[in-house]
C-alpha cells in the first residue's frame, strides 16, 4: 500500500500523517482566507451602499406665495453637507418631473432618503403625495415593500411587517407657515401635536415600508418669522450631522 509516491513503511507512514495533517490546514486555511476575503468584500459593498443618499425635493410652486427658494436652500445645504463628508448623493424634484421606473430603482440604490418639502394645508403638497403613491406601489417587490407583511401561515407575522427597506434610515426636512410654539404645546393650536405627529401618515408609509425614522428638521414661521438664515443652516447642519455621521 502507498500514499502518492511513497511506500508505507514507519517512518514513511509518520511522514505521510504529517502531509496529510499539513494539506488539511492548508485547506483550512485557504478556506478561511476565502471566507474572510469575501466578508470583507460584501463589508466594503455594505457600507459603500450605506453611504448613498437620496434626496427628494418635494416643493410645489405656487406664484407669488411659494416658490420653492427655501426649499432649493436645504435641499443645497444637506447636499454640500453630505457631498463634503464622503457620501455619494442623488436628487429627485417632483416638480420637474420623474419616470416611475427609475425612481423605484433610487429607492432599490439608497440606503438613506431626505425628503424636504413644504407642509401645505396639514399634509403633503399634491404633487409629492403622489410621487409617494406612484413610487411605493410601482416598487412593490422590488425596493419598497413585498406585501402587507401577514401571513395565514404564520399569524404572529404583523400587518406591515413586509417591508422591503428594513435597514433603511429616512429624514423629514419641513419648511411650515406656522410658529413654533403652535406644536407640542396644549394651548397651541395644534392641541399638543408636534411636526412629526401631523406628519405621521408619511412617518406611516415609511414605516410600512421597514424604513427607520430619523430626526426631523423644521424651518417655522418662514413667511412672518425673523429667520436668521446664517443660524437655520447651522441647526440644520448639527441634525444633519446627528442623522448622518
Amino acid at each position: 500500500m502507498c500514499i502518492g509516491f511513497l511506500p508505507m513503511g514507519p517512518k514513511n507512514s509518520i511522514f505521510a500523517m504529517f502531509f496529510l495533517k499539513i494539506s488539511v490546514i492548508i485547506a483550512d486555511f485557504k478556506k478561511d482566507f476565502t471566507k474572510k476575503r469575501l466578508y470583507f468584500s460584501f463589508s466594503f459593498i455594505k457600507r459603500q451602499k450605506m453611504r448613498h443618499v437620496l434626496i427628494i425635493n418635494g416643493h410645489q410652486k405656487y406664484d407669488k406665495i411659494a416658490e420653492g427658494f427655501l426649499n432649493k436652500r436645504q435641499v443645497d445645504v444637506a447636499d454640500k453637507f453630505l457631498s463634503s463628508n464622503g457620501f455619494v448623493v442623488k436628487h429627485s424634484h417632483i416638480e420637474s418631473g420623474y419616470d416611475i421606473k427609475e425612481e423605484v430603482e433610487k429607492f432599490a440604490w439608497a440606503y438613506y432618503f431626505i425628503i424636504q418639502f413644504p407642509l401645505i394645508w396639514l399634509g403633503l403638497p399634491w404633487k409629492l403625495k403622489k410621487y409617494i403613491d406612484e413610487v411605493i406601489t410601482a416598487g412593490q417587490g422590488k425596493s419598497t415593500y413585498i406585501d402587507d407583511g401577514r401571513s395565514d401561515i404564520d399569524p404572529n407575522k404583523a400587518f406591515g411587517s413586509g417591508g422591503l427597506m428594513r435597514g433603511k434610515r429616512y429624514m423629514l426636512s419641513l419648511t411650515c407657515h406656522t410658529p413654533k410654539d403652535e406644536f407640542s404645546n396644549p394651548e397651541g393650536f395644534y392641541q399638543k401635536a408636534s411636526i412629526d405627529e401631523i406628519n405621521m401618515p408619511l412617518h406611516r408609509v415609511f414605516k410600512f415600508c421597514g424604513a427607520s425614522q430619523l430626526q426631523t428638521y423644521t424651518l417655522y414661521d418662514v413667511y412672518k418669522g425673523n429667520l436668521d438664515m446664517s443660524e437655520e443652516k447651522i441647526e440644520f447642519e448639527k441634525i444633519l450631522k446627528k442623522n448622518f455621521l
